[in-house]
């Protein structure tokens, strides 16, 4: 990510009045002959609020920051893009570029504040204890995120914590339901003390926990005839795992929690589950299972066809075709290869 420096403006600026009066509002915000990203706009959620130290440090409490995210595979341009909060303070000139997938780190007054992690804008100006509602905004003036706290911070905490707010999940809404105080379990950076910070500046929030993706199979090695049981075995270690897919890489798919499938073709087949939990949040699990003809290969060509059916009905009724194995005719096994056999491997070919 390239470095790039915004300044901050004192006018109190609202941000609601842009989705209601149009030019006028958008001119109040946007920099002058400030564009957007070219020839790619940015939607909601493109890029959001994604985590926010509004109690500063242990160092200083005057320390805040902000860290904003991009939910895109491309670089998006934030020429005449800004972040302002409702009443004005602080009310932050975005320029520059944000990586694909990648983390803005705003801190206030100078790069001291994350003392070992380079700040990209900063800004003046107080975040209330209070709470603060945040609106990100790009160069037309619509509205790409908000975070709505007016009423009081959704997470984080003051002394003697310090912990910041972070978003679970980056591509759902900034409601309270999607935020929650840094648990401790993941930090980085330090403060201008040298303080561990009990937060994640430019790295993965440590509420952002995806489920394990697992599971299990009846049959290591299964043949085109066995019916194949795969067991979820997913957990989630801060909730619960509610959605299953299943994908058999035979162009067919599963919703169901336990699964059972019957591949109709020898070969390799990239078995995926993914899981997803309370959150929103997905994790996949592949497994890569080899099938086998099994019985029912009568000319050895390594498929189960019409060729086959007639193979084996000229055995039921004596005549004696030429097979690779006689054994691979009795398909019930039973012993004996009869028209019972013909009929199954008949059925098998129609799909039946």
């Amino acid at each position: 990510m390239s470095r790039h420096v915004g300044s901050a403006e004192g006018r109190s600026l609202d941000v609601r009045r842009i989705l209601f009066y149009g030019a006028a509002a958008v001119a109040c915000l946007a920099a002058p002959g400030g564009r957007g990203i070219g020839d790619q706009d940015a939607v909601p959620a493109d890029v959001v609020i994604h985590e926010v130290g509004w109690a500063g440090t242990k160092a200083s409490s005057a320390d805040e920051w902000i860290e904003l995210r991009s939910n895109v595979d491309r670089a998006l341009s934030l020429s005449g893009w800004r972040l302002v909060a409702e009443d004005g303070v602080p009310s932050v000139a975005l320029f520059g570029s944000l990586d694909a997938s990648g983390f803005l780190l705003l801190e206030r007054t100078d790069d001291s504040t994350v003392a070992d992690v380079p700040a990209d804008v900063f800004f003046s100006g107080t975040l209330e204890n209070s709470g603060e509602t945040l609106y990100l905004v790009d160069s037309a003036g619509r509205l790409i995120d908000s975070v709505e706290c007016g009423g009081g911070w959704f997470a984080g905490g003051s002394a003697p914590s310090y912990a910041t707010m972070e978003r679970v999940n980056p591509r759902r809404p900034g409601i309270a339901t999607n935020w929650r105080t840094h648990d401790g379990s993941v930090q980085n950076g330090h403060d201008a003390a040298g303080h561990a910070l009990r937060g994640t500046p430019r790295a993965a929030n440590s509420v952002t926990k995806p489920p394990h993706a697992d599971f299990a199979t009846s049959l290591a090695t299964p043949t085109v005839w066995d019916d194949v049981e795969f067991r979820d075995l997913s957990t989630d270690a801060d909730g619960e795992v509610v959605s299953r897919r299943w994908d058999f890489g035979d162009g067919t798919a599963s919703d169901a929690q336990h699964a059972v499938h019957r591949f109709r073709a020898p070969g390799m087949y990239c078995v995926a589950l993914t899981a997803a939990d309370n959150d929103g949040l997905v994790a996949r699990c592949e497994r890569w299972i080899v099938t086998s003809t099994g019985p029912g290969d009568l000319n050895g060509d390594g498929q189960i066809n019409v060729i086959d059916v007639r193979l084996c009905l000229e055995l039921a009724q004596g005549m004696g075709g030429a097979v690779a194995s006689r054994e691979d005719a009795d398909v019930d096994r039973d012993g004996d290869v009869d028209v019972d056999d013909a009929r199954r491997l008949a059925e098998f070919v129609l799909g039946l």
